[in-house]
């Protein structure tokens, strides 16, 4: 399965959350496979403020040719603020890392648990949901959202599909 095909809503993963004490703003309708042209004006009308860096050779693996990472800043996590980076793997959205801190993660992870299932994969860096989309990551303190074929890419485990 191409990522292209998948559509991961990232609001949808955020909207899990807004049951605990963590409400979040999410750009609207951000997808994983959604193309960099579309999804760039929704990021930067929901972000404080975003910065762009483009990777090539071996820092935009698993990308082919160029990765662009959006840096998402000031999305509110209820009272803090938190860090989004959002990752197109040569113009198209293959993952995001939602970054906090480790009190808020283990705060999240019941409204994560109830919307996508328990631990399913795990190694010692991740640990990964029934359906095999979104994963944390205790150190550093993150969220990571992706399709069944970038989550294998990057965690290193057999999800299947």
């Amino acid at each position: 399965m191409s990522i292209t095909q998948k559509a991961i809503s990232i609001a949808t993963v955020f909207a899990a959350l807004t049951g605990s004490a963590y409400a979040i703003d999410a750009p609207g309708d951000v997808s994983i496979g959604q193309s960099l042209e579309t999804a760039r004006p929704m990021i930067e009308a929901a972000c404080v403020n975003t910065s762009e860096q483009q990777h090539t050779g071996a820092m935009a693996a698993p990308a082919r040719e160029i990765q662009t990472q959006i840096n998402c800043l000031g999305l509110k996590i209820h009272q803090g603020q938190s860090k989004v980076e959002y990752m197109f793997n040569d113009g198209v959205l293959a993952f995001v890392w939602l970054i906090v801190e480790p009190a808020v993660l283990a705060s999240m992870e019941p409204q994560l648990l109830a919307e996508y299932g328990e631990i399913a994969y795990k190694n010692d860096n991740y640990r990964i949901f029934e359906n095999g989309e979104v994963a944390l990551r205790s150190d550093p303190p993150e969220i990571l959202i992706a399709s069944k074929e970038m989550m294998r890419s990057i965690t290193g485990l057999e999800i299947e599909e």
